[in-house]
């Protein structure tokens, strides 16, 4: 700018009407002054514009700041230009003017500090823009992540859902199988009395089966005299052809009586078959006790019914021989 001002003084100065040597002299203490004048005014701007540098901007806020005050700064310093227009205008660079001169000399070292100064912040600014560029990029990105995290959030809310109605179904699952195990181990609680009322019964059956087998063998020896007997008397009763006619009419009673033997008999046999149909679920062996008990029994009774036919068919033929010898 003092150059340039230097350069309009001499232009002027030909049209001036003043001396050329002064003008000189005059020019090279107004440059002088100029020079002091710009050194005093950075001087004076220094602080200012240091202390602007100081300020960390930070944020869209402090952003708009810097630049609120660039936009000043532009606005004074075209202020400042229009008033040197006009003073240069009105003064017309004359060299007798020291006090104008060294005021504008004054204006132009403060629009040099306010350019320095305007172009510090525009470097601040576009710092801040570039910075603005980089939170605006990373708040991009986080929108982004917190919308990935937010399909994240919904898929584990959905999955939470789910496992919670999976937890509900095996939850209610396992009420039924509790319900189920203990209905099954009332069950079996009731199987093992049945069980052991079942073995009980055939204990007894088993006792009953040894007395039983004890007395078939009590009666098989009878039952061997009374063979023995029987065919001695069966000598005798082939020797009385004529007495066995009325023992033959006797027979009926003693066939009747038989009747009602075998009635009871058949009661025997058929609750004999109901212990058999609720002995089928025990053991080999059971079954086996049972079926022999079966055949002792039916053997015992049949041997029971012809031993007491034969000992009351013994007795009359007893008697009666006992007539006919002392008849004889």
């Amino acid at each position: 700018m003092p150059p340039a001002v230097g350069c309009d003084e001499t232009g002027k100065s030909g049209t001036a009407p003043m001396r050329h040597g002064n003008d000189q002299s005059d020019g090279g203490a107004a440059a002088a002054d100029q020079n002091l004048g710009i050194e005093s005014g950075i001087d004076k701007m220094t602080p200012a514009v240091t202390s602007n540098d100081s300020i960390n901007l930070d944020g869209n806020g402090e952003h708009k700041v810097a630049c609120d005050n660039n936009q000043r700064i532009s606005k004074e310093i075209e202020d400042l230009r229009a008033e040197l227009d006009e003073d240069v205008k009105q003064l017309g660079y004359c060299e007798a003017n020291q006090k104008p001169r060294a005021e504008l000399a004054l204006k132009v070292k403060d629009m040099q500090g306010l350019r320095k100064q305007s172009e510090e912040m525009q470097l601040n600014n576009d710092g801040m823009r570039k910075q603005n560029d980089l939170l605006q990029a990373k708040s991009d990105s986080m929108v982004k992540q917190n919308k990935d995290l937010q399909a994240k959030n919904d898929d584990l809310v959905k999955k939470n859902e789910e496992l919670r109605t999976n937890v509900d179904r095996m939850g209610k699952r396992n009420e039924e199988l509790q319900a189920k195990k203990t209905n099954m181990c009332k069950w079996n609680l009731e199987m093992q009395l049945n069980n052991d009322g079942m073995r009980k019964q055939n204990d007894l059956l088993q006792a009953k089966s040894d007395g039983m087998a004890k007395q078939n063998k009590e009666l098989q020896a009878k039952n061997d005299d009374l063979v023995k007997e029987n065919d001695e008397l069966r000598t005798n009763i082939e020797k009385m052809g004529k007495w066995n006619g009325e023992l033959q009419a006797k027979n009926g009673s003693l066939t009747q009586w038989n009747q009602e033997l075998q009635a009871k008999n058949d009661g025997l046999k058929k609750q004999n078959e109901e212990l058999q149909a609720k002995n089928d679920g025990l053991t080999k062996k059971i079954e086996e006790l049972q079926a022999k008990n079966v055949s002792l029994v039916k053997q015992n009774e049949d041997l029971h019914a012809n031993n007491d036919c034969m000992c009351k068919w013994n007795g009359k033929l007893q008697t009666k021989n006992c007539a006919l010898t002392k008849r004889n």
